[in-house]
């Protein structure tokens, strides 16, 4: 989701955006929400890894990097992804819990094979969206090029023998908006299908005047639009959906994508405004939705705000339930490679058995 325009907008939002007002609006106040930071190590910390989904396999967490031969950019036929374990990451939450320093977590990269079958799409802007069931894990490309719509191209990859590879790749489906570099960013399992959300769902801009989601079967093809509920900004991920249907999206705006901002923000207005919130243009927080088996909705509880702490915003790009306690998320290049845990402790009553496993 990056291109050269945005990059001179950021320049520009680096020395301005952080300490203006979101909106005119008088909002309600809110709790905030902090992020631990999970330090990580080894080559998925450069900010070439371009993080942009996250997901549960069992127990294996997999950090999956936007260009999986971002390391052999010359060779196309293989990349990486990457692997942490419940367990490691338990185990660095407890220690850091008891205020004693923890080790850096050093995921671990893993083959995939076939990328070729990616490189190969037309306008191919890499992986953005990652969910999984078994040993097979479904994928969104983002498709960019220039002077057309935008597309999604969904895909399969199976891990077999401690490595990956890319299966089937699906058709083309264009975008619901006509704003650039705009595409679908998160994956849910459902009994239905395969949900895709784009990341934008603001009916104002939507082509039809309405925003929706798509929903395909697991062989990918495609079943038809689903409604979905009118989000402001962006999704950039979503959770795993509970027995019930019950999943949680990120919900983020950088203050310099002027093409998304709004003057009046309902959930705002609704559940209140946290006070680093009301200083900044930035939106960093997480919105329960729910699938009910033909529209996507919202559930009526409050959004976790996080505490905004980067000037310029962190681009939080993939999310998971983290057992019955909170979420894990990951950020792309801005600020840096990310791991962060979010505690959370509103649903833990109500979580459905294994929900917190999925992605």
């Amino acid at each position: 989701m990056k291109n050269f325009h945005a990059w001179l907008v950021y320049l520009v939002c680096v020395v301005s955006c952080f300490s203006l007002p979101a909106s005119a609006e008088d909002y309600p106040p809110a709790n905030e929400t902090l992020v631990t930071n999970i330090e990580l190590s080894g080559s998925i910390t450069t900010p070439n890894a371009e993080l942009s989904a996250l997901g549960w396999c069992g127990d294996y967490l997999w950090l999956i990097p936007q260009y999986l031969n971002f390391n052999r950019p010359n060779d196309p036929t293989s990349g990486q992804f990457y692997r942490l374990t419940r367990s490691e990451v338990t185990e660095y939450l407890t220690t850091l819990n008891k205020g004693t320093p923890a080790k850096p977590l050093a995921p671990l990269p893993v083959t995939v094979k076939e990328n070729q079958k990616l490189e190969a799409l037309s306008g191919y802007q890499g992986i953005e969206a990652f969910a999984c069931e078994g040993n097979k894990a479904f994928l969104a490309i983002e498709i960019n090029r220039w002077g057309r719509r935008e597309a999604t191209v969904l895909a399969t990859a199976l891990y077999e023998a401690g490595v990956w590879r890319i299966d089937e790749v699906s058709q083309r489906h264009l975008s619901q908006t006509k704003i650039a570099n705009k595409g679908n960013e998160a994956l849910v399992i459902t009994e239905q299908g395969l949900l895709s959300l784009h990341e934008v769902n603001s009916a104002d801009l939507q082509i039809t005047g309405k925003p929706q989601a798509l929903l395909v079967e697991k062989s990918l093809r495609s079943i038809g639009k689903v409604p979905m509920v009118d989000v402001p900004y962006r999704i950039t991920d979503a959770t795993a959906a509970s027995d019930d249907g019950k999943f949680w999206v990120i919900n983020y705006l950088w203050a310099g994508d002027v093409s998304i901002q709004r003057d009046h923000d309902a959930f705002w207005q609704e559940y209140g405004q946290g006070a680093s919130h009301a200083k900044s243009k930035h939106v960093e927080r997480l919105i329960e939705l729910q699938w009910t088996g033909t529209e996507v909705t919202t559930t009526g509880r409050a959004p976790i705000n996080l505490l905004l702490t980067e000037r310029n915003g962190r681009n939080w790009e993939g999310i998971v339930r983290f057992e019955d306690v909170g979420f894990l998320m990951v950020t792309d290049k801005h600020p840096g490679t990310m791991l962060g845990y979010v505690p959370y402790e509103g649903w833990a009553e109500d979580l459905a058995p294994g929900s917190a496993t999925g992605h």
